[in-house]
């Protein structure tokens, strides 16, 4: 800040704190703020000292506002000025612009009054020169005559194009002259006609075998309007197939030879060259690749499934050359290439789908004879629903009958090896019927194709297999373990479901997806796997009324009144019973088996409908005893033994109902003033009060201690 009162105008720049000037401006004075001590402070001094800053402040604003006023006149005034230029500015435009279209207007009129005067002298140079040229035309036709000498132009191999020229020219006159008058004469012409054409033919091919483009070019013009103009680039065609064409598989030559070919017509054959390439496409495809093709598809017998995978490479090698070829010039026919490429292949793709089916028909059945013969497992024809309505004596017999025995179903009869090997042999179907199918016939070849596919992996094999294991099912009221061989079918089955879903996902949806055949192939396929299922579901269900049953008959025969109603009543070491000791191990011995047969929701369902059943069958059971204090306890231990086995099928359902039988145990072991307590726990306070009045009835002090009505 400036000193004294010489105020300036940025002393005030922002940002400006009113309250820290005031305090700056007192503390410079004496009597002022700090300035001389407390003592020393003077208000009157401070006034006058306030008063003639405002003064000052005063007058640094009047000369503020002046120049302010003084750069805004001169602001004004350059506007002013800017404004003049700018309209003087604008009226020179306006001038320029109708000075150039007067300028634009005579140059059109100069030009029009030029191309005129072209036209005339055009109109008037035409007809001469036609005159000049049908003057020599008729000099040379007149040679022609009998006893006259050809000019030597005719006969100058230097020049043959001129001469050329002047022979088409001529014949063109004696094709309008009358024949029997000119016989001679147009004969003449017609022979040098034909002499001057195979000449210059024969100048194209040289200069082709020299590489030299320039004279093919010069002759090929020449050459153009004579009538055998084709034979020369037809010539060409030849003769570039034979230098090109050398590897034994034709198709790889055939790209770099239509590239070279390419390079050739464009600079020899100019506007023609599009003809003369698609000609060119043409000869090879009906001379090189038909020839090749037939070659490697012969007539006679070959193996089918070598002769189906060469016709797909072969078919797929050519729909990749015309790939290819579609960036090439070959004229407007955008189906040309699809035309030559059809009649090469039509007498094999007609064909092609019952040839297909055949191959997989065959290859199918010997996959699974395959199989069979590997395992020594005879197919026979099954009766459907007989085995398994029969009893279970009649069963026991069919089973002793020889062959039937067994041992002769050791070997599981379903095989992933065999699924993978049709679902593969079924992938390469689809895809040769993707490549060779017309679009249309697609849907409906893919269709028979997944048929096959579904008769026999899903009816002579699958569904075959659990016909075969179905006859060996255990007997429902098992005296021994019974046979849990339809879990290695199970297991088996759910890797091959899995792997028949995903095919149809990639391989059928894709293909049918769109059309009316898609509703043929769901349907199809959901038939099967829902009779799969239910032969699946049958024998499961069989297999797990059987467990229950074996684990009915140890309790039964292992399970002795004296268990639970010992004669000794003095309380010994707590042990489980026979019966509670041998379910067990059999459940945990069994349930490593379910677990490999079965995965997913399939195993809960089963391990629940296990469990629960279980359950009930235990329930029933006990309901059979009366419990003494001791036997009680024994029969605790053997619930809470049966609970804690049960918790490994990890089912929470099974877990709260064998929760729930060891509560209901409890009211056969506490004292009957507590009875009541117990009845009302958590885990027994949505059991019916009829359920717990008759569980209290099997304590063996129930009519002793008038126990009746605790519940009722």
């Amino acid at each position: 800040m400036a000193s004294g009162f010489n105020w300036r105008s940025e002393d005030f720049s922002e940002p400006f704190d009113p309250n820290n000037f005031v305090e700056r401006i007192s503390a410079n004075i004496d009597g002022g703020g700090t300035k001389g001590g407390q003592e020393g402070f003077d208000p009157v001094k401070l006034k006058n000292h306030f008063l003639e800053t405002i003064k000052s402040l005063q007058q640094l604003s009047e000369k503020t506002d002046a120049q302010i006023v003084k750069l805004e006149q001169v602001c004004k005034d350059q506007e002013q000025k800017h404004k003049e230029n700018t309209l003087e500015v604008e009226k020179q435009y306006k001038t320029a612009m109708t000075q150039f279209h007067d300028l634009d207007d005579r140059i059109n009129s100069v030009a029009t009054k030029v191309v005129h005067l072209g036209d005339q002298l055009e109109n008037i140079s035409i007809p001469r020169q036609r005159v000049q040229e049908t003057t020599q035309v008729m000099k040379y036709f007149e040679e022609f005559h009998p006893g006259k000498e050809l000019s030597p132009i005719f006969n100058d191999k230097s020049k043959l194009h001129e001469a050329a020229n002047l022979i088409c020219q001529l014949l063109m006159v004696a094709d309008e002259l009358p024949k029997d008058q000119f016989e001679r004469v147009y004969r003449k012409i017609l022979e040098k006609y034909s002499t001057i054409e195979s000449d210059l033919q024969r100048e194209f091919v040289h200069a082709y075998k020299d590489g030299n483009l320039e004279v093919m070019a010069k002759c090929a013009k020449t050459l153009l309007p004579f009538k055998n103009y084709h034979l020369c680039y037809e010539e060409l065609i030849k003769m570039a197939v034979e230098d090109k064409f050398n590897s034994p598989d034709v198709f790889e030559d055939v790209l770099p030879a239509c590239q070279t070919m390419q390079e050739i017509v464009t600079k020899v054959f100019d506007n023609n060259a599009e003809h003369v390439l698609a000609k060119f496409v043409q000869y090879v495809f009906e001379k090189k690749l038909a020839g090749y093709i037939y070659k490697q598809l012969p007539e006679k017998e070959v193996e089918e499934e070598a002769y189906l995978k060469k016709l797909a490479q072969l078919y797929g090698k050519c729909k990749d050359i015309n790939k290819k070829l579609a960036d090439f010039r070959l004229g407007s026919d955008s189906t040309f290439l699809d035309r030559i490429c059809k009649p090469m292949f039509s007498k094999y793709l007609g064909k092609y789908i019952e040839d297909e089916l055949q191959y997989l028909e065959e290859e199918s059945a010997s996959t699974l004879n395959r199989f069979y013969n590997s395992i020594g497992h005879i197919k026979k024809e099954i009766k459907q629903n007989f085995i398994s309505d029969m009893p279970d004596s009649l069963r026991e017999l069919q089973r002793k009958i020889p062959g039937r025995d067994k041992n002769a179903l050791k070997e599981n009869l379903l095989s992933q090896d065999v699924c993978v090997s049709l679902l593969q042999d079924n992938k390469l179907a689809i895809r040769r019927a993707e490549m060779l199918s017309s679009p249309s016939e697609l849907p409906s070849n893919v269709y028979r194709i997944f048929k096959i596919f579904l008769k026999y992996l899903g009816e002579e094999h699958f569904e075959y297999a659990i016909d075969v294991t179905l006859q060996f099912l255990p007997p429902l009221e098992p005296k021994s373990p019974p046979d849990l061989l339809l879990l290695n079918v199970l297991s088996t089955s759910n890797t091959i479901f899995h792997l028949i879903e995903k095919h149809f996902t990639d391989y059928i949806l894709r293909n049918v997806g769109s059309s009316v055949i898609y509703s043929k192939c769901a349907s199809r396929k959901k038939i099967l796997i829902d009779t799969l299922e239910t032969k699946l579901n049958q024998g499961i269900d069989r297999v797990l009324s059987s467990m229950v049953n074996y684990l009915k008959f140890l309790l039964n025969s292992e399970q002795k009144k004296t268990d639970f109603r010992p004669e000794n009543e003095t309380l010994g070491a707590m042990a489980q019973t026979t019966a509670c000791q041998k379910c067990c191990r059999y459940i945990k011995n069994v349930l490593p088996e379910l677990r490999l047969g079965l995965d997913g929701k399939n195993l809960e369902l089963v391990l629940t409908e296990f469990g629960t059943r279980f359950h009930k069958l235990l329930l029933d059971h006990m309901y059979q005893y009366i419990f003494s204090d001791i036997g009680a306890m024994i029969a605790l231990c053997d619930i809470n033994e049966y609970r804690h086995t049960m918790k490994e099928l990890k089912i929470p359902l099974v877990e709260r109902l064998f929760g729930v039988l060891l509560a209901l145990f409890n009211l056969l072991v506490v004292q009957p003033d507590n009875l009541k307590d117990v009845g009302n726990d958590e885990q027994l306070a949505d059991i019916d009060k009829a359920v717990l009045q008759q569980f209290v009835q099997l304590r063996a002090d129930y009519k002793q201690l008038k126990l009746g009505k605790v519940f009722t």
